[in-house]
């Protein structure tokens, strides 16, 4: 009986390594989406903005891919979803929304990507638990 858990506790890890390269293949796939959007989207580009980042996070208990997260400056976000409303100086402003982040996702499918992968690898997971 305990090598049987033990053969299933293996092929939990296997599946969740599995999934975690996934989820890191995705989050570079955005990355590099995301940066080429804010290009397009930019006039100027800074230093900060481009430094845009992807990760791909994991379960505290189950090491399973659990989000891909991005981080970026403040004004990337506010520049993504548009601002309206009275800057710290005192001065009125209106910025439009450019929707990189959305265009970027659209661009790289990684939603569907990463469902299928992930499907294929839990599939896989339950499968070989069966005993027959």
């Amino acid at each position: 009986m305990a090598l049987v858990q033990n053969v299933d506790e293996h092929l939990q890890r296997q599946a969740a390594v599995k999934e975690m390269l996934a989820g890191v293949k995705a989050a570079k796939q955005l990355q590099g989406a995301l940066r080429t959007a804010i290009g397009i989207e930019t006039v100027r580009h800074t230093g900060k903005m481009m430094r845009t980042r992807a990760a791909a996070k994991k379960d505290k208990t189950t090491g399973q891919l659990d989000r891909i997260t991005i981080a970026s400056p403040a004004y990337s976000f506010k520049l993504n979803y548009g601002f309206e409303g009275v800057k710290s100086n005192g001065v009125s402003m209106s910025l439009k929304p450019t929707n990189h982040l959305h265009t970027a996702i659209e661009q790289t499918n990684i939603i569907n990507a990463l469902a299928t992968e992930i499907g294929n690898i839990r599939a896989d997971e339950v499968i070989a638990s069966i005993n027959f």
